[in-house]
């Protein structure tokens, strides 16, 4: 039987293979959407592949710095190749620093762009992505490009008022979606209780 076609793109440039937190988070998050929908397609930097007829994948070098500018043109080619099959009514992203390729892509293709953002900052590995002679540039181009999306993501009510402050932002297009805890993992003391 063949998959209905996806309507939403996910993009994350980070290995789930990866030993990391954020890996960690990665696997759970798109296990989940993976189990519970068929609507979206998966973009990301894994280099283990699974039977998943929509998860495409675009391993990352890490071991030069120039491979992260190359990345950002394969990012984008491979963006408008997806695009062009199957139309995305969104993408999803998981802010990082190839944040710059994904928003020309959506600003150019017209899609819109909903951002997974930590507490008002841009992603460290920016340093990584862009010339040194521009990085003064990144926290303007970071307010720009986050007052242009469609909606945001983050983990707590704390980091939403960050990010509303940070780029001024509408709070109202802000919505507050906690990380997942492995509860087989992880124990919470009995004096600790979880809030958003």
């Amino acid at each position: 039987m063949t998959p209905p076609p996806p309507r939403y793109l996910y993009v994350n440039t980070v290995d789930s293979a990866e030993t990391s937190g954020q890996a960690s988070f990665e696997r759970s998050f798109i296990g989940y959407l993976k189990s519970h929908t068929a609507e979206f397609a998966f973009l990301t930097a894994d280099t283990q592949s699974d039977d998943h007829p929509h998860h495409h994948r675009l391993p990352l070098d890490k071991t030069r710095r120039w491979k992260y500018l190359t990345y950002q043109i394969r990012l984008y080619r491979t963006l408008v190749e997806l695009h062009r099959e199957h139309r995305f009514r969104a993408i999803y992203f998981r802010s990082s620093g190839f944040l710059m390729t994904v928003a020309h892509f959506t600003r150019q293709h017209r899609v819109p762009l909903v951002l997974r953002l930590g507490a008002g900052h841009y992603d460290v590995l920016a340093y990584h992505a862009v010339p040194a002679a521009v990085r003064w540039l990144l926290p303007r181009y970071y307010r720009w490009v986050v007052q242009r999306c469609q909606r945001l993501v983050t983990v707590t009510r704390a980091c939403k008022r960050i990010n509303a402050e940070e780029y001024d932002y509408p709070p109202d297009r802000i919505e507050v979606i906690p990380n997942p805890v492995n509860h087989r993992v992880y124990e919470l003391g009995r004096h600790f209780r979880r809030t958003p």
